[in-house]
């Protein structure tokens, strides 16, 4: 079969991907692995973890779903993955001085994805992973003599003290040198003091250590063939391998999911503020292309590309929250203890105040008998923790930004029709009602763990919650009713 322009390039090419554990990593080593085939070994750098060694958390990662077209068709290509025992925190890589010296021989295309993507991840922390880990990453790049592309996979976020983003990159808000070198003598708690004034206008450690770590690669750009990629909110696959596929609650799909569950009742949000939100399959193919397009580009330009939907395909979170209402009343989780009922503020103390009167009341009744017999108060505390997850992301849902995209729209217009067929992100194609119907689904299925044989009695059991809603919400007006009643005929 002739390959097209883009398998070419990754025929017999060796690559190294950090963060393959990862949502996105996950679903760019099956790509590769799928579509092209004739590639070279891939090498992922991987630590030990809850006592499992590289070869065995390689063996678990293969048995996720997203894999399983892979397991079935593409044996071969499975045979080329080869873990490295390796830590992006530690004095160069962690890795041994033998599978150093291998990727630095046979290493071509290196992926760097790996970071922590916690919002209040303590500074001292984030400086490490993200910025202290890419510098190591370059380090390992400039001893492979056959390095072709290194893509380091940011976010369109990193810049997110401006309002309008371009595709290049920004004066760093702080030398990453001098803060690096603070991480080896200064403890989590000393930087836990100072990080208010550090981050400024950076709404979390998240976004700004990547400002500081986009500045380390482009700091490189004569030395190395780099590119810096921006992907917006990445959420489940779009068309393959799997539609709907998704492993992690992060974002607003923890937020969606909590909405159908009837755990969230309000949330922090402008409904009329654009949704900026990214297939993860499209995401993966973007950045393969971009590898591509890199080494034809070489030394001297730190390229950046926003990949982002708010320009070519713009929804509102008010369409975003419509959309996967419809769907989650028509396929509700099983476990639900309430019915979908939401009321979205844009102020902070109206959200707060809304919060208090529909999450912490009721949960505090639900945990009353709990509370007095065993001392338990389970949903107090699930209050608390939706509380600040939805506080570390409203910076997100109150909020737009305008992202400039001409590298992505240029890339894409530069690939051959087989390559766009197959290496697909084209977002003015994305049906955001079909999209999102198999985004719901995927929620159920693979985080939810519920699968179609168990709609019939959750939809029924969904009809029950909802006439309990209707009763309350008749009880609760015709409480206030009572009260101005009342109160008028004290004033009379």
């Amino acid at each position: 079969m002739e390959r097209t322009p883009i398998q070419e390039f990754y025929k017999e090419r060796s690559l190294l991907i950090t963060g393959a554990t990862g949502f996105c990593g996950k679903s760019l080593l099956e790509k590769l692995l799928r579509s092209c085939p004739d590639v070279g070994n891939i090498f992922l750098l991987m630590r030990p973890k809850k006592g499992q060694d590289v070869t065995r958390r390689l063996a678990k990662l293969f048995d996720d779903p997203v894999f399983n077209t892979v397991r079935r068709n593409y044996t071969q290509p499975m045979k080329k993955v080869i873990p490295m025992t390796g830590d992006i925190t530690q004095p160069g890589l962690g890795l041994s001085p033998k599978d150093r010296d291998r990727l630095c021989r046979e290493v071509s295309i290196v992926f760097h994805a790996a970071a922590t993507i916690k919002f209040n991840e303590n500074l001292k922390v984030a400086l490490q992973t993200n910025v202290m880990g890419t510098q190591e990453i370059v380090y390992l790049c400039k001893e492979m003599p056959q390095i072709v592309a290194l893509v380091y996979v940011s976010t369109a976020y990193s810049n997110c003290s401006l309002k309008e983003i371009d595709e290049k990159v920004y004066p760093p808000p702080h030398d990453p040198r001098r803060l690096t070198e603070c991480v080896n003598w200064m403890s989590e708690t000393d930087f836990q003091s100072i990080e208010p004034t550090i981050i400024g206008k950076w709404p979390n450690t998240y976004t700004y250590s990547k400002a500081l770590a986009e500045h380390v690669i482009s700091e490189n750009r004569d030395i190395l063939p780099v590119a810096i990629f921006r992907p917006s909110i990445v959420i489940s696959t779009w068309k393959e391998p799997i539609p709907g596929w998704i492993d992690n609650m992060n974002g607003p799909t923890m937020g969606i999911m909590g909405c159908s569950m009837g755990m969230i009742r309000c949330g922090h949000v402008d409904t009329d503020k654009i949704c900026d939100i990214v297939p993860v399959d499209t995401v993966v193919n973007a950045l393969i292309a971009t590898a591509w397009e890199t080494s034809f580009r070489g030394r001297g330009e730190a390229k950046v590309y926003n990949f982002v939907s708010g320009i070519q395909q713009p929804i509102t979170w008010g369409e975003y929250f419509d959309i996967c209402k419809e769907y989650a009343v028509r396929n509700p989780p099983s476990r639900a203890i309430w019915y979908y009922f939401v009321i979205f503020c844009r102020k902070k103390y109206t959200y707060l105040a809304t919060s208090f009167l529909l999450e912490f009341i009721p949960a505090c009744l639900i945990d009353l008998i709990p509370f007095l017999t065993t001392g338990k108060h389970k949903k107090v505390d699930l209050y608390y923790k939706s509380l600040k997850f939805l506080a570390l992301v409203s910076s997100f849902s109150t909020q737009e930004w305008t992202f400039h995209d001409a590298n992505v729209r240029s890339l894409l217009s530069s690939l051959s029709p087989q390559d766009k067929d197959i290496f697909y992100f084209d977002l003015t194609q994305l049906e955001w009602k079909k999209f999102l119907k198999t985004y719901m689904a995927g929620i159920r299925f693979f985080l939810l763990k519920e699968n179609e044989s168990t709609l019939p009695a959750a939809r029924k059991r969904y009809r029950k919650l909802h006439v309990l809603h209707c009763l309350f919400q008749f009880g609760l007006i015709l409480f206030f009713y009572r009260s101005i009643q009342r109160l008028c005929g004290l004033l009379t």
